[in-house]
């Protein structure tokens, strides 16, 4: 068997968008490497187990005096350390957009 006949199965269910966003922990802070409809890959200085909840904030501002705050809740499917930093794979359970004055 060769190996252009193994097919790696892609596990994602959503497209991954490639943004970098401030994230927000209770106990620490992040930035997103990319988001999708389902989760977040976020790069932190926090270690955090895989299977463990999380909840976080991620703050998009607009070109007017409003932006709205993400406030994100899910689950840690993956972690790798990359020298210093962390990089968290979450599922995403639960979203709510606010709309904040700035």
């Amino acid at each position: 068997m060769d190996g252009n006949s193994l097919k790696f199965r892609e596990k994602r269910a959503a497209t991954r968008y490639p943004v970098a966003l401030f994230v927000e922990f209770e106990n620490g802070s992040g930035w997103t490497l990319d988001v999708s409809t389902s989760g977040a890959l976020i790069e932190t200085h926090q270690p955090v187990l895989t299977g463990s909840c999380v909840a976080f904030s991620v703050q998009i501002s607009n070109q007017h005096a409003d932006a709205t705050r993400l406030y994100c809740q899910g689950v840690v499917v993956r972690v790798e350390q990359a020298g210093e930093v962390w990089r968290v794979g979450v599922f995403m359970e639960a979203v709510r957009f606010l709309a904040v004055s700035i």
